[in-house]
């Protein structure tokens, strides 16, 4: 039972985190805490709620400030568009124009 409950509660931990930033060793290390505490007889929402800010929160964190960091280009006297859908390297740009 002890296993059983260890398996969901790291599972429900990892499924918080966005695919891209997963590692099986993150989920593994989730799996042995939750066991431990569970062997001390600690109540599973404070489980949820230790791991939560030990081990998912700066994950989350790191994950946004990647994207306030990731910002569209400028160039003087044009305008960032876009890209072309087949070549992700090619950018697509236009000039201002100034109406009067």
């Amino acid at each position: 039972m002890k296993a059983f409950a260890e398996a969901v509660t790291a599972a429900a931990l990892y499924q918080q985190i966005p695919k891209e930033k997963r590692q099986f060793s993150l989920y593994r290390l989730l799996t042995g805490e939750v066991l431990n505490l569970i062997k001390q007889g600690i109540a599973r929402e404070m489980i949820i709620a230790q791991l939560q800010e030990l081990y998912i929160d700066p994950v989350l964190r790191e994950n946004v400030q990647e994207k306030a960091v990731k910002a569209q280009p400028t160039l003087p006297g044009l305008i960032y568009i876009g890209r072309i859908s087949e070549c992700r390297r090619i950018k697509i740009w236009q000039k201002e124009t100034i109406d009067s």
